[in-house]
C-alpha cells in the first residue's frame, strides 16, 4: 500500500534540533547519526519536513535553507507554526522550559505523534499531566533518551528475554561521577526502566547542589550525580554509577550481558561449565549500528500512526523516569535514605541550570 508522507514540524533549529555538532559526529558511535531531528526525519520513508519554528532568525533560515522548507513555512513562533500548519508529528527540541507549552500547542493543533528532547520538563506534574493525556488521547510519543531504540540496546533487551543469562539481578549503568541529573541522567535512568522493568519501587543517591539552590520544592540548579541505586518490586537493582566508559551492564544468575562505549558493541559472558564461578567464555555479538536511535523513534511514530506497529514507548515511563529523578534528589537532601518513588511530589521542580542555561 503507498501512502502519502506524514508531515513533520520541527520547534528548535540548535544542535538537537538540526545542526548535529562537528565534535559529536566526529566522536560517537555510528548507531547514534543521524542524531538531530531534522536530519533523522530526512533519513526516514514516509516523513517530510514541512516547517520549522526557530526564535534566531539566523538558525531558523540555516536549518530552512538546509532542509529545504520553503521560506513561508519558516516561523519565529512555534504556537503560531503549530496551529497554522497542523502537522502529523511534532518534532520538539526546545529547552526544558518551554517544552510543556510547546507540547501543549502541538496537542492543541491536534498532532498524533510527538518526538520531544530531554528532559520533558521542569515540573513533575506537567510531565504527568501532559503524558496522561497522550495516553489517553492516542498520542504516539518518543523521547530524547534514544538508547533504547539503538540496534546494540535493543539486542541486549532480546538476549535478557530469551535466557541468555539467568534471571537479572542488576543494571548498572557507567555513564561518569559527576553526570548532571537532568542533561545527561534521563538516558541512564530509562536504561533501567528498559531492562529493569517498569515497577521500581524506590530510590536512594547522592548529588551535588550548589549553595542557596534549594526552595521548597524547587532546585533552581541541574545537581551533579555522585552515584543511585533504583531498587524494583521483582528484587532486580538498578545502579547509576561512578565508573567511566558510557557502558551498560546486565548482570544475572548465569552471565553477564554489556553493551559497550555508547552502543558500538556487544558483549556476553558466561561461564564456561553450567554453574562455574568465573564468567571465561567472553563472545562479542554482532549488531548492526543502523537505523540511528532517533532515527529509529521517527520510524515507529510513523508506524504507529499509519496502524503499522506498535506504540514506540510506554507513556509512562517517561513519568517514571522524572519521578526516579527526583526520587535521587530527595533521598540525597534526607541524607541519602531510600526513598520511596510515591513520596516524591508531584510539585518538585528541578530547573536544570548550569553555566546559564537549562536543560
Amino acid at each position: 500500500m503507498t501512502h502519502e508522507p506524514l508531515t513533520v514540524a520541527l520547534v528548535g533549529c540548535g544542535r538537537m534540533g538540526a545542526f548535529t555538532s562537528e565534535g559529536t559526529r566526529t566522536s560517537v558511535p555510528p548507531c547514534w547519526l543521524p542524531l538531530s531531528h531534522a536530519e533523522a526525519v530526512e533519513a526516514v520513508d514516509g516523513l517530510s519536513l514541512v516547517a520549522l519554528a526557530e526564535v534566531d532568525a539566523t538558525r531558523r533560515n540555516d536549518a530552512g535553507e538546509r532542509f529545504g522548507v520553503p521560506s513561508q513555512a519558516r516561523y519565529a513562533d512555534a504556537a503560531e507554526m503549530l496551529a497554522a500548519v497542523r502537522p502529523d508529528i511534532a518534532a520538539i527540541a526546545t529547552r526544558s522550559d518551554v517544552r510543556a507549552a510547546t507540547v501543549e500547542a502541538a496537542l492543541a493543533a491536534g498532532v498524533r505523534g510527538i518526538h520531544a528532547e530531554k528532559p520533558f520538563a521542569p515540573r513533575l506534574g506537567d510531565t504527568e499531566r501532559l503524558l496522561s493525556r497522550m495516553e489517553r488521547d492516542g498520542v504516539a510519543f518518543t523521547f530524547g533518551t534514544v538508547r533504547r531504540f539503538m540496534p546494540a540496546y535493543r539486542r541486549a533487551r532480546e538476549l535478557l528475554a530469551d535466557g541468555a543469562i539467568g534471571t537479572l539481578r542488576e543494571v548498572a549503568v557507567d555513564f561518569g561521577a559527576g553526570q548532571l541529573l537532568l542533561w545527561t541522567l534521563p538516558h541512564a535512568v530509562d536504561l533501567l526502566l528498559g531492562y529493569g522493568g517498569s515497577s521500581p519501587e524506590s530510590v536512594c543517591g547522592r548529588v551535588d547542589i550548589p549553595d542557596g539552590a534549594v526552595s521548597g520544592e524547587t532546585i533552581d540548579a541541574d545537581p551533579a550525580v555522585r552515584f543511585a541505586r533504583v531498587r524494583f518490586a521483582d528484587g532486580v537493582e538498578g545502579a547509576i554509577t561512578a565508573a567511566g566508559g558510557m557502558d551498560v551492564r546486565l548482570s544475572g544468575t548465569a552471565g553477564t550481558i554489556r553493551v559497550l562505549s555508547d552502543g558500538a558493541a556487544l558483549e556476553l559472558a558466561r561461564p564456561s561449565a553450567p554453574g562455574g564461578a568465573y564468567l571465561d567464555r567472553v563472545e562479542r555479538v554482532p549488531v548492526a549500528q543502523a537505523p540511528s536511535g532517533t532515527q529509529a523513534a521517527f520510524m515507529g511514530l510513523r508506524d504507529a500512526i499509519r496502524g503499522t506497529g506498535p506504540m514506540p514507548m510506554p507513556h509512562g515511563d517517561v513519568v517514571l523516569g522524572q519521578r526516579i529523578l527526583g526520587a535521587i534528589v530527595v533521598s540525597s537532601l534526607d541524607g541519602g535514605r531510600e526513598t520511596p518513588l510515591a513520596a516524591v511530589p508531584s510539585g518538585l521542580t528541578i530547573t536544570g541550570r548550569y553555566r546559564g542555561n537549562v536543560a
